[in-house]
């Protein structure tokens, strides 16, 4: 190797989860209902993430940065929901 030494960094700028036209947010969701009404027993969705990326190669002097954008679909199986009444 040349001694040319490369860093990078990524932080996740955004998350977010959808089912349909519903968005879910970056945090979770709580299904309040089974999936057995739902096609195949299970909820369904996408995850999309957008990471922005910095890198630079110093001995080079070179830099750069670009946005990268990646979803991937999701199904989830929920078979019982529970319920606590504190009344």
């Amino acid at each position: 190797m040349c001694g040319i030494t490369v860093s990078w960094g990524f932080i996740p700028s955004w998350l977010m989860l959808s089912q349909g036209r519903e968005s879910l947010g970056a945090r979770g969701h709580r299904y309040q209902r089974a999936a057995s009404d739902k096609p195949g027993g299970r909820y369904r969705g996408t995850a999309t993430a957008t990471w922005s990326i910095t890198w630079t190669a110093p001995a080079l002097g070179d830099e750069g940065d670009f946005t990268e954008t990646r979803a991937t679909a999701w199904t989830a199986w929920v078979g019982e929901v529970q319920v606590l009444d504190t009344n």
